[in-house]
């Protein structure tokens, strides 16, 4: 696949064994895609990326951070990791209570940061330098499914296909609004 897949979000997408040559995955995003046997050549990150290797469960959601340094992935054996992009070494990792795997990731414009969704529709900012939780956005009131930050850092958007919410946030963390289906 050679094209320009900058900002790209993936959704329940087969991408089994698909070949990433003379891509460019900046601000990419996928969610609930099938990547088993995923090749990318070193035109997507400017190096041969090794192979990723710490997930012992299926990936459900990855994402490439807006500075082009850094991966995070979801995987179901209940962890995130925060993957260096030129090295494949590990930056950063967390775990949760089994079976209670994000379905949605993001970075954060600055890529400090990273911003995933929870089953009790609270949305986590959790910060990658100190692999600590730095903020909680709550107000969905079912399992956070997708999530956006703005490129220039000061909004988050999070939605919700069980409370059929889509939600805008500042960066400091206050609802700015909620668009809801009717």
């Amino acid at each position: 696949m050679d094209s320009d897949l900058r900002g790209g979000v993936f959704s329940n997408t087969n991408l089994s064994e698909a070949k990433f040559s003379n891509c460019w995955l900046e601000h990419t995003t996928f969610h609930h895609c099938d990547l088993s046997k995923i090749d990318f050549d070193e035109s997507s990150f400017g190096v041969p990326l090794p192979p990723l290797q710490g997930h012992t469960g299926a990936i459900t959601a990855v994402a490439a951070s807006p500075d082009g340094c850094k991966l995070v992935s979801v995987s179901e054996d209940s962890r995130i990791v925060v993957w260096d992009a030129k090295t494949g070494s590990k930056i950063a990792s967390m775990s949760f209570a089994n079976g209670c795997v994000p379905k949605c990731i993001t970075f954060t414009a600055d890529s400090k940061k990273i911003l995933y969704g929870k089953l009790n529709g609270n949305v986590i900012i959790w910060e990658i330098a100190t692999k600590k939780e730095i903020m909680k956005l709550a107000g969905h009131s079912e399992e956070v499914t997708a999530i956006a930050a703005s490129g220039d850092g000061s909004l988050f958007v999070t939605g919700s296909e069980e409370d059929e919410t889509i939600r805008i946030w500042s960066s400091e963390g206050e609802l700015i609004h909620t668009f809801e289906d009717s």
